[in-house]
């Protein structure tokens, strides 16, 4: 009788299914579990998190990005956006990698991508690119330390990252401040649809 009140109780969401009836939703991809290595050597023998798309082109998760990415495009023809946020309710559940391997996925069909590390609290892609530490990054744009043009990096011929930076006093704040929406829109402009 326990068992059954805590069952009947619980209100968490455990199947495909359950998510699409509660939020009357399409589903645009179902992400397999990751079978492939989490690292990979990255440029000058140093390891970095593995963007799966860069470093295993035909696996099975690559597909699966680039699956993600064609259904993203078909949206975008019927909507016409020019931005994606991956978020996440809880920390850990993979948005960086999710983020890095759409912006892969997309720049590898010769459009302009950039993707914004805007995780100022726990940044990840400096390290999954294996970028230099410079120092400069999306904080520093947004604290008008630094222009967009000296923080960016490239790291492919079509995509160019915006790391975190340093993390701010208040992450929030910056995040929501006009110069955030600003620059959101600048990118807009120069860029073409991606995380």
């Amino acid at each position: 009788a326990v068992v059954l009140l805590l069952e009947s109780c619980d209100r968490t969401v455990k199947t495909l299914d359950e998510l699409k009836q509660l939020y009357s939703c399409d589903l645009l991809e179902a992400m397999p579990k990751n079978e492939q290595p989490k690292t990979a050597t990255v440029g000058n023998g140093v390891n970095a998190s593995s963007v799966i798309v860069r470093d295993f082109p035909r696996a099975l998760m690559s597909e699966v990005y680039r699956s993600l990415q064609v259904k993203l495009q078909y949206f975008n023809d019927v909507r016409a956006f020019k931005a994606v946020a991956v978020v996440s309710a809880t920390p850990e559940e993979g948005t960086s990698e999710v983020a890095a391997n759409l912006a892969m996925a997309t720049a590898e069909l010769k459009q302009r991508i950039l993707l914004i590390d805007a995780n100022l609290r726990s940044p990840k892609q400096d390290l999954l690119w294996g970028l230099p530490m410079t120092g400069n990054g999306l904080s520093h744009v947004l604290r008008g330390e630094k222009s967009l043009q000296d923080a960016l990096q490239k790291v492919n011929s079509h995509l160019w990252v915006l790391p975190a930076g340093q993390e701010p006093p208040s992450p929030l704040a910056l995040l929501r401040s006009p110069k955030m929406r600003s620059l959101i829109k600048a990118a807009a402009q120069s860029f073409a649809l991606g995380p």
